[in-house]
């Protein structure tokens, strides 16, 4: 099993960015510059105690517990009100808590998916 989707390293030699061939790259495999600046400008991680890893096994969730959260799809930081999330993770608990902090399915292969996401635009290209 793969673990992560880290798609991005530093060359030893000099310190730059190379990106992998992802869904963030160009058709052809070729690094999207406005990609790599955009997702290595900040020096954030995140961190978890308590996580859910689907990767290429992830599920369909309700759409009546997005709406009620306010989500909306799309690339961005986004956060929600704890108290207006409840539902949601009460579901993903029950219905997943036996695989919290598991890593549930490799990393999406972008290899065999011809979308590419474009920063520019904010959409899949």
């Amino acid at each position: 099993m793969m673990i992560g989707d880290n798609i991005y390293h530093r060359l030893p030699e000099n310190g730059q960015w190379q990106q992998a061939d992802s869904h963030h790259s160009q058709h052809d495999g070729t690094p999207d510059s406005y990609n790599v600046g955009q997702d290595t400008s900040t020096n954030r991680v995140l961190l978890s105690r308590h996580f859910f890893y689907f990767g290429s096994e992830a599920p369909v969730l309700p759409e009546e517990l997005l709406s009620e959260i306010g989500y909306k799809n799309g690339r961005s930081h986004r956060t929600f009100p704890s108290h207006k999330c409840n539902r949601l993770l009460d579901w993903l608990n029950k219905t997943y808590g036996d695989q919290r902090n598991h890593v549930c399915g490799d990393p999406f292969q972008f290899k065999r998916s011809g979308a590419r996401y474009s920063g520019k635009t904010n959409r899949i290209i």
